[in-house]
């Protein structure tokens, strides 16, 4: 199909170059507006006698790239008995969505980065005409529980249906590390909600001389419980990598009990690996700021934690009863599991949970902690879907 429009611009001759660009640009949405309206009207008619014989047409403004467009459509019957607006099927437009596919994806990557007032005023610009930040909410929140109802579909379906784990779309690789951590965000519900994080990656490499890039990462997040998080993410881990066939798996975090659960529970092939540097902030607080008493208690944290664990609970070292009870019950839970970095086997192997405390920093941080955000349990949910997919393409 071929559509020619004509584009003319009117401008004075003491026009400045500001004055040309913006002519052109609205010339430009005009011209465009003019093509989809021939594109749209010839395949309605296309339909044959009976689409230009139907008195039933409905007309239809929707939101694109150019403006505010506005379509003329007839009705058709399906077998059923039904009835439907063929060209809206064929342009793969979903009923009742007042902008195109486009405007829609786009108003959701702007909100993904963006308050909602932020991304509408983003996306006016982009578009031409103004937005509401009413409409980018509500394509926030059908698209995210849509992506989140897909998501616990193929979860199901592989845990409590009993389907074959997916084929990864990529090659299986030799090793993985999946760096694991939490942090929490305001609800408006009055309690706290647990982000639960996992990034997950192959490698790394130099990518500036003091700076890494990590190698197939992928960024799985949710706000759940500790049990849902590890089914997701083991699906993710199939989809992604095919994780059960994978040699050498480790898991990477700061000693939680419900992380290094996950191992056992969901990820049977990872191996859990605690950070070092939380231990060591933890002795740090215990110690206060003696630092010749914190290097020999750090020494022996790492070579005999177990045998340093019962000596905090009987007393003999010197400090707050309630802070050694708790560096004691660490120590217990985490002792055999700081140096697993070093029988991973080949490969430069991390024992520390940097890549999970940065991309908590990128992933909700920037986007679900700023100044007097809170939220609904639901709805941070939805946006943390969108965002996810949005940090996926960069």
């Amino acid at each position: 199909m071929q559509v020619t429009v004509s584009l003319t611009v009117e401008l004075p001759s003491t026009a400045t170059f500001c004055e040309i660009e913006e002519a052109c640009v609205q010339a430009s949405r005009r011209a465009g507006r003019e093509a989809m309206e021939q594109i749209c009207r010839r395949m309605e008619h296309a339909r044959g006698r009976g689409a230009r014989r139907a008195r039933g047409g409905r007309r239809r403004t929707i939101l694109t790239r150019f403006g505010h467009l506005t379509l003329t459509r007839g009705r058709a019957r399906r077998p059923d008995g039904t009835r439907c607006f063929p060209l809206d099927e064929r342009l793969g437009l979903a009923p009742h969505h007042e902008a195109s596919p486009w405007v829609r994806r786009r108003g959701c990557e702007l909100a993904a980065c963006h308050p909602c007032r932020e991304a509408a005023g983003l996306l006016s610009a982009e578009v031409g005409t103004h937005v509401d930040h009413r409409a980018i909410w509500r394509w926030v929140q059908q698209d995210g529980d849509r992506k989140l109802r897909e998501r616990a579909e193929r979860v199901q379906a592989m845990f409590s249906d009993g389907e074959a784990p997916p084929r990864p779309a990529g090659p299986v690789p030799p090793r993985l590390t999946v760096a694991v951590d939490a942090t929490g965000i305001r609800l408006v519900e009055g309690e706290g909600g647990s982000v639960k994080l996992a990034v997950s990656f192959t490698g790394t490499e130099q990518f500036t001389p003091s700076r890494r890039a990590l190698l197939r990462r992928h960024v799985f997040a949710d706000i759940c419980e500790p049990d849902a998080f590890g089914q997701a993410l083991a699906y993710e881990l199939e989809r992604v990598y095919g994780a059960h066939r994978i040699d050498a798996c480790m898991l990477l975090a700061d000693g939680e009990a419900w992380i290094k659960n996950l191992a056992g529970d969901w990820l049977p092939t990872a191996r859990y690996q605690c950070d070092h540097w939380h231990l060591a902030t933890k002795i740090r607080e215990f110690c206060s700021r003696e630092e010749p008493r914190f290097r020999r208690m750090l020494h022996r944290a790492f070579s005999a934690p177990h045998h340093l664990a019962a000596q905090l609970l009987a007393g003999r070292w010197k400090g707050d009863p309630d802070k050694a009870r708790e560096l004691s019950v660490y120590l217990a839970n985490n002792g055999d599991h700081l140096h697993t970095y070093r029988t991973m086997g080949p490969g430069d192997w991390m024992h520390g949970s940097a890549p999970a405390e940065k991309h908590i920093e990128l992933t909700v941080n920037r986007r679900f902690k700023r100044r007097g955000m809170r939220w609904s349990r639901a709805g941070a949910r939805r946006l943390l879907a969108i965002r996810l997919e949005v940090i996926a393409t960069r």
